[in-house]
């Protein structure tokens, strides 16, 4: 694998695998919470995600190659779920192909992403067309916040201050890999996947005590492929939680876009 296919495949895995059910067994719980107390708490976090209407989300993250100079991506978005309908900027400097843009925004409906082609000019994308499809779960934060299999095989520790919950999980390389394996993500049109493998992982989470809403999630490990090892570290934060947010597709863009001449996901 390429450098360059060993940063992508690290930036689109931190987006894929930070996905947001049941506490550890094979991993060990420890501070401020029984297992049953985990278990609840996640029931109870899951089901205010579930009603969440509106949220904006911002992530950063940053990968480096054997120690060398760092890439870096960023995303901001704001999301309608009961609309169905979001927007988000993208700076993928980097991380993207030969004549592709690194930076664009995006508007996206439950059946159409509308990406900006650049001097006011927009293409459509059906999403249900998209070789390597990591959008089907924006419209759920329950789907951007950590997998019920990283608590499954990771060590858990919790610790509650009466307004935060804070979970850190950590995965050593095998448990992070088993933990993809049956998450039943779909990482097998990522060209070198097979042969990269993970190191350790850590993922760090906010949830709000009282509301049991996403604050914020980091995340930071290693992929290596055969003498390479990238390094990643992500950082996402949510906000404005059942509040007004300017997420609705323009009229202009839906009637400038074109059906994209090629279907490609922007990472790849």
């Amino acid at each position: 694998m390429s450098r360059r296919k060993l940063i992508v495949l690290a930036c689109v895995l931190g987006v894929v695998l930070l996905a947001g059910c049941f506490g550890p067994s094979e991993g060990e719980l420890d501070g401020d919470m029984s297992e049953d107390e985990f278990d609840a708490f996640l029931e109870d976090r899951e089901a205010a995600e579930q009603e969440l209407e509106t949220h904006t989300m911002s992530m950063e993250m940053d990968v480096s190659v054997d120690d060398g100079p760092s890439t870096g991506m960023s995303v901001d978005s704001a999301i309608n779920d009961t609309a169905t309908e979001g927007w988000a900027e993208y700076d993928m400097a980097g991380t993207t192909g030969p004549g592709q843009p690194s930076n664009f925004e995006a508007y996206f409906d439950d059946v159409f992403m509308y990406m900006d082609s650049g001097e006011d000019e927009w293409e459509r994308l059906r999403l249900d067309d998209l070789e390597d499809d990591t959008t089907e779960e924006f419209w759920d934060v329950n789907e951007t916040t950590a997998t019920e299999e990283h608590y499954y095989y990771g060590d858990v520790s919790v610790e509650d201050d009466g307004d935060t919950v804070s979970v850190t999980t950590e995965l050593e390389g095998d448990e992070m890999e088993a933990a993809v394996e049956e998450s039943g993500e779909d990482v097998s049109g990522l060209q070198g996947w097979g042969s990269a493998s993970f190191d350790d992982v850590t993922i760090e989470e906010e949830v709000d005590a009282e509301t049991n809403l996403p604050l914020t999630v980091d995340m930071e490990g290693e992929i290596s492929e055969d003498d390479d090892t990238a390094t990643f570290s992500m950082q996402s934060e949510y906000d404005d939680h059942d509040e007004d947010v300017d997420a609705e597709i323009p009229d202009d863009v839906r009637d400038k876009a074109e059906d994209a001449g090629g279907i490609h996901h922007p990472m790849t």
